[in-house]
């Protein structure tokens, strides 16, 4: 019999800009109530950042103990820019501390718990809920999601087509989730603007006849003209997918902002889909409907600003998988 467990791991993903059940025992109260925008909208303070000194784990596991008495057992994520603790609440509960180094992705995450999860049937997939939070300290306590990762490869072929359709039923609902979109900026022209700041990031590691079919491809960014920013996870992908046998489980909303739908479907697009395009048919039979820019140039766009990133982003912090994803979709 398989062995079943609780997860929530933190794991080590790149930029968003590129792709860019209740618990007791622990207090529920949200500190700060927050108007959370998207990311291209959020001005993060860099010399506040800079002058801040970054926390040491027993700083960190010890304000989480003062405030909450949430008892840290054991690090959990694989040494990325967030943090997080397995560990009990007073009363035994399973669930999880993480900090957050960037107020942007402690916001974005903490708006996704907070706002827009609640919003979805629970029976839809396991999700984490917010037990409480701290602003100030960059932490989030996260209550356990039940169930093993998908990407761990022990899933039966037929449990892999379950589990793809019940991935797109939650899309699906997230994607239609009412959302403001406060941001200034049209998706038609932010498009181009983000491949612009990866090239201005790039620093030698792009070649020029990569740089020219980027620009081609992404152009004005009037492809976007007639389509609109939704809820989006922006790495939904199966390492962030765990299976209970039953149901599915989705963690990691620090990347969560409103974003093209495309962006949710870019890592499936290039990587398990082009393996198993059956299962392609599984998560669509889920989400309910064909999006009329899954086959056309506007994917086909939002591929290449995802490659240009994960070459620039993946080469900086020495990513190489990730270098050779970006330029396997650039060839």
């Amino acid at each position: 019999m398989r062995r079943r467990g609780l997860f929530f791991l933190d794991r080590h993903s790149i930029d968003a800009a590129f792709t860019l059940l209740p618990l007791a025992g622990c207090r529920r109260s949200v500190t700060s109530a927050l108007d959370c925008r998207n990311g291209s909208n959020i001005v993060i303070d860099h010399k506040r950042n800079a002058d801040k000194s970054v926390p040491d784990d027993n700083r960190i596991t010890a304000c989480a103990s003062r405030r909450w008495q949430f008892d840290a057992q054991r690090r959990v994520d694989p040494g990325g820019s967030c943090r997080v603790w397995a560990g009990t609440c007073s009363d035994g509960s399973a669930a999880f501390l993480k900090w957050h180094p960037q107020r942007r992705s402690w916001r974005q995450e903490e708006q996704a718990l907070r706002q827009w999860l609640p919003q979805i049937a629970q029976e839809l997939a396991n999700r984490p809920e917010l037990l409480d939070s701290s602003e100030q300290e960059g932490l989030l306590l996260i209550s356990a999601v039940a169930g093993e990762p998908v990407e761990s490869g022990t899933d039966s072929e037929q449990e892999l087509h379950i589990i793809h359709r019940q991935t797109g039923v939650f899309l699906r609902e997230l994607h239609r989730l009412e959302v403001v979109d406060e941001d200034p900026v049209a998706l038609s022209k932010a498009m181009p603007e983000r491949l612009q700041g990866w090239i201005d990031k790039a620093d030698g590691v792009l070649k020029d006849d990569q740089i020219v079919q980027a620009t081609k491809c992404i152009g004005d960014g009037s492809l976007f003209a007639n389509d609109r920013r939704v809820a989006c996870h922006n790495d939904y992908q199966p390492r962030n997918w765990l299976w209970d046998g039953h149901r599915l489980g989705i963690i990691d909303f620090e990347h969560a902002h409103l974003n093209h739908p495309g962006f949710d479907l870019v890592r499936l697009q290039v990587g398990t889909w082009q393996e198993s395009p059956s299962l392609r048919e599984s998560f669509l039979d889920g989400y309910g409907q064909y999006p009329d820019w899954l086959d056309d140039e506007r994917m086909d766009a939002i591929i290449t600003l995802f490659a240009i990133g994960c070459v620039v982003w993946g080469t900086q912090h020495h990513q190489e998988k990730l270098v050779e994803l970006g330029r396997r979709c650039l060839a």
